[in-house]
């Protein structure tokens, strides 16, 4: 259970402040795209969620961490962009 609540705090957090960081640093033309793409990513890493779980492979505690090694892949991936 902590695990759970863990993790709704940290996209409680996240989500609350990429979305108004989003919408305040965009032109009003493309405040509405911004929040669409940003929903979109939502939606994208709900379907690997329902995917992941739907398939039964894993046991849930292992479930984490195959959330966590992905983290870490999009982790390194965004730190490769950031710096380049």
């Amino acid at each position: 259970m902590p695990q759970f609540v863990l993790i709704t705090v940290g996209e409680l957090l996240f989500s609350i402040s990429g979305l108004e960081f989003s919408y305040s640093q965009a032109s009003p033309s493309m405040k509405s795209v911004l929040q669409a793409i940003w929903l979109l990513t939502v939606a994208a890493g709900n379907v690997l969620d329902m995917i992941i779980s739907g398939t039964h492979l894993f046991r849930p505690a292992t479930e984490f961490f195959v959330y966590a090694s992905l983290m870490v892949v999009v982790i390194s991936i965004f730190t490769f962009l950031a710096y380049r």
